[in-house]
């Protein structure tokens, strides 16, 4: 090898790496950008140099260095793409986090006001609507529990909604229309 370029020589190296480090940072900035494509090139030098590569010809040395560049530039873009996939999907998980907590905020005060409320009605309505409302049982068997007739039942919830609905008069719609009808 009469004409190799051995790379662990300091001159050498310095020599080759003033003459292509801004060729190969201008090649770079065409894949990845100009920030990005300085740091590249200056980690492909620092790793040719730990090398310490022996290469055969100044034509070798150009294609060696135009392809590791090129790599490193891919590789460079294919571990952003999936950062940013992650970050993206991070992104999402916490803006569904938000709303869920939102939700489940907004949700437990209404409940948590509209059972304050139910609790303060006559005794009567207040056993049908806990019956209904809290343990979610039908007209019938709130009926037959409380051994009334289903017609009563309904007499009962109606005079407690108009009663929630005074004390909501105003307030948050209504307590979002008495939290949709209690469900």
């Amino acid at each position: 090898m009469v004409n190799a370029i051995n790379l662990g020589d300091n001159a050498v190296f310095e020599r080759i790496y003033r003459m292509y480090y801004p060729a190969l940072r201008f090649f770079a900035s065409k894949y990845v950008g100009d920030d990005e494509s300085e740091d590249i090139v200056e980690s492909l030098f620092l790793r040719v140099w730990k090398q310490k590569k022996l290469l055969a010809s100044e034509a070798h040395l150009k294609a060696f260095l135009y392809q590791a560049t090129r790599n490193a530039c891919l590789d460079f873009i294919k571990v952003q793409g999936r950062l940013n996939k992650r970050h993206h999907v991070w992104l999402n998980q916490l803006e569904k986090t938000e709303q869920d907590y939102l939700h489940h905020l907004v949700h437990t005060e209404v409940l948590a006001e509209l059972h304050r409320a139910i609790s303060k009605l006559p005794s009567q309505c207040r056993y049908v609507m806990q019956l209904g409302f809290v343990d979610g049982l039908t007209n019938e068997e709130i009926a037959q529990t409380l051994s009334l007739s289903v017609q009563t039942v309904k007499n009962h919830k109606v005079r407690a909604l108009k009663i929630l609905k005074q004390q909501f008069a105003g307030s948050i719609s209504e307590l979002l229309l008495i939290y949709i009808f209690l469900h």
